[in-house]
């Protein structure tokens, strides 16, 4: 019983999803978690400090690509005063072009970004690197920003996938 209590644990563990948004739980979280299990506490004990590990995870901001390589996260969208500035890849920065700022993915990935509140979505490319926002998953330009959010709002609750990736070069 408790070898099948352990692999369930350890699957539920590698990874949460908590209001739409996916959260890793570390190696270490889980090897702590399994510890106590194989240590004859009790399934209470057991269930009580994991709820705890949950709710401190909860708390973070490390979020990562879900099964099926989606993101989830705040968007938000560049200020005017960038218009006409380079970007990390090179080229001008245009409000009415549809692209994007990501901090991992390479420049050429078409993203569909999805406002979680209304599900419009509008397609990009990215061409920057950031956003350099504590909680924040992508930059998007004015044009794009406004295809599926209100400009007034700022800020959107957004889900990531990946369209097509980077040419290779």
């Amino acid at each position: 019983m408790s070898g099948l209590f352990l692999a369930r644990l350890e699957v539920y563990a590698a990874e949460l999803r908590c209001g739409g948004a996916v959260y890793r739980v570390s190696a270490a979280t889980r090897a702590a978690v399994s510890d106590l299990a194989c240590g004859g506490v009790g399934l209470l004990k057991v269930l009580l400090a994991f709820s705890l590990l949950l709710a401190v995870t909860g708390c973070s901001t490390w979020r990562t690509g879900g099964v099926d390589g989606a993101e989830s996260g705040v968007a938000s969208y560049y200020a005017d005063q960038l218009q006409g500035r380079k970007t990390a890849s090179g080229e001008r920065y245009r409000h009415d072009a549809l692209t994007a700022a990501h901090r991992t993915l390479p420049f050429g990935t078409q993203i569909k970004v999805t406002n979680l509140a209304n599900g419009k979505s509008v397609v990009v490319r990215i061409n920057d690197r950031g956003p350099f926002v504590r909680g924040r998953v992508i930059d998007l330009s004015k044009s794009a920003f406004g295809r599926i959010g209100s400009l007034s709002s700022g800020l959107l609750n957004v889900q990531l996938r990946v369209v097509s990736s980077a040419p290779r070069r």
